[in-house]
């Protein structure tokens, strides 16, 4: 079983979101959240986990907790913008000027 934990520091300080398997962090997503935007800059998966699906499931919470925050999404991380890419049920949430230098 995985469960997401968030860190929130202060506003303008990079802020985390943690997937955990069994107790253990396996995978997070680092953001900046400026407004109501969440400027997604790194996602890892630590290395002994790596090849489970860890990542995926990290960015598909991680989207999800962006979604009932009503927050847009910038991905600066590249594969957390591959990720919107393979899941289009999640291109709403990226503002209009990233969809399109994403070609989304």
């Amino acid at each position: 079983m995985t469960t997401m934990t968030a860190k929130d520091d202060e506003r303008d300080a990079v802020q985390r979101l943690t997937l955990q398997s069994s107790g253990q962090a396996v995978a997070f997503v680092d953001y900046y959240l400026f407004g109501r935007v969440a400027i997604v800059t790194h996602t890892e998966v630590d290395a002994a986990h790596e090849g489970k699906g860890h990542g995926s499931a990290m960015a598909r919470q991680a989207l999800d907790h962006f979604r009932r925050q009503e927050w847009h999404v910038v991905p600066v991380c590249g594969f957390f913008a591959e990720q919107i890419r393979r899941q289009p049920e999640y291109l709403d949430l990226l503002t209009p000027g990233c969809r399109r230098i994403f070609g989304l």
